[in-house]
């Protein structure tokens, strides 16, 4: 297990943090809500990113849309899609909601650590107006596992609703792999450039009808040439995982809520801002290629829709801290080579 490193800060780029164990590492951007911005497991750096084009200071503070298409893994918090907490929610009705929640506008405070359970990355957001308070701790373990502890608490007198999701983009590739629960339902969320039909169409993973075809979106590369889908699929249980020939990427967890997980495919297509079920956090200069799978606790990732005909809203109770956690692995094996 080797030592904690800190990333040095040029006059403009922003300075970054980074833990290893077990031959993984996280490296983490305090300045832009914590950003993970590079995820090293078994030998392979999975997050996508655009190498040439890094988050600088004088961009803090600008919209997803124009630091989003960098890249990394950010936290959505307490909602994903932009939008209003509904009027009626005591305490927090008619709040603004951000484009993938409010906590990457934020710089939390950061705290790093080490112990025999391995080295830790601690990152603490606050949101005055709302009264929440998240807590995420990295641990880097000297198995190479990186685990990822959860507490989210509520200090206003009214119970508080939520949605918390990681937008991880991976590269895209002919080779990637989608692993889901075969069978499992699947809801669309959003779509650009493929026909899924309309919103309250139900689909079982991976098979989607496109028209009057079946697609088989485990292989979300051979789908079509130029397409982007928001899907939510229910799970049995919280795991997900992506392989990418021999490399396979596995988050499991336990988040004590609903089993569903949130998958992303973009390639190479883009949705207008303004659609009314839909977003892209992306900016049409490079229109990149990845795929994000990762668990939900709620859904979907509007919370006003979470709070209405979904009902898949969760809650914060006052004084009472709730706490989830998933862990992320790699493997390599010539097996799954393809």
């Amino acid at each position: 297990m080797s030592a904690l490193a800190a990333g040095a800060a040029s006059a403009a780029v922003l300075g970054s943090a980074a833990i290893e164990g077990g031959g993984s590492q996280v490296e983490v951007i305090p300045e832009v809500g914590a950003r993970v911005r590079s995820l090293r497991l078994a030998g392979r750096q999975w997050l996508w990113h655009d190498p040439d084009r890094p988050v600088i200071a004088g961009e803090v503070g600008a919209s997803f849309r124009d630091i989003g298409e960098r890249g990394g893994w950010d936290e959505c918090f307490p909602s994903i899609a932009p939008g209003r907490v509904p009027e009626w929610v005591k305490g927090s009705g008619g709040r603004a909601l951000g484009d993938h929640g409010d906590c990457w506008t934020q710089a939390p405070s950061l705290t790093l650590a080490t112990d025999v359970a391995g080295h830790r990355a601690s990152c603490t957001w606050r949101a005055r107006e709302m009264g929440w308070r998240l807590t995420r701790t990295i641990t880097a373990r000297p198995d190479g596992v990186v685990r990822c502890d959860y507490e989210a608490e509520t200090r206003g007198p009214a119970k508080l609703p939520f949605v918390w999701g990681v937008h991880a983009p991976l590269e895209l590739s002919a080779r990637t792999v989608v692993e889901l629960p075969e069978g499992a339902r699947v809801r669309v969320i959003a779509q650009s450039g493929i026909d899924l039909g309309p919103p309250s169409t139900e689909h079982r993973w991976p098979l989607l009808r496109v028209g009057d075809k079946l697609r088989d979106l485990s292989r979300p590369w051979s789908v079509a040439k130029r397409y982007a889908v928001t899907l939510i699929v229910d799970l049995s249980a919280t795991r997900v995982a992506v392989r990418e020939g021999r490399h396979r990427l596995t988050v499991r967890g336990e988040l004590g809520g609903t089993s569903v997980a949130r998958v992303v495919v973009n390639r190479g297509a883009l949705a207008p801002p303004s659609a009314a079920r839909g977003w892209w956090p992306w900016a049409a200069v490079r229109a990149p290629q990845f795929v994000s799978v990762t668990p939900m606790l709620g859904a979907p990732e509007s919370l006003a829709d979470a709070l209405g005909d979904w009902k898949g809203a969760q809650w914060l109770e006052p004084g009472v801290p709730r706490r989830w956690w998933t862990e992320w692995s790699g493997e390599e094996r010539d097996d799954m080579a393809e």
